[in-house]
């Protein structure tokens, strides 16, 4: 069992991996339960209570932000279930 969950966690860290560098909207559900100093957001393709969270931690000069609020953020670390990211206060262009 110990061998499955740990190959599960790493081909879950290899795919968030591939996230890293790039920009994306994220729905802000508030202030982690981690830490006060992390807002916890998930990415649009993430199932609530199943997949993990986008945790930023750099929100450069935002002060101020709501629960439901939609941020543009990059992110800018890979873990196993989570994700962590800066936002990003310019717009993306495609």
């Amino acid at each position: 069992l110990k061998k499955l969950i740990k190959q599960l966690q790493d081909y879950s860290f290899e795919k968030n991996k591939k996230y890293v560098g790039k920009r994306f909207s994220v729905l802000i559900e508030g202030k982690s339960n981690e830490s006060n100093h992390l807002i916890q957001a998930r990415l649009p393709f993430q199932s609530a209570d199943i997949d993990g969270h986008v945790f930023i931690n750099d929100l450069n000069t935002k002060t101020d932000f709501k629960t439901g609020e939609m941020l543009e953020v990059e992110i800018t670390q890979a873990l196993p279930h989570d994700l962590i990211a800066r936002y990003e206060s310019t717009p993306h262009l495609n």
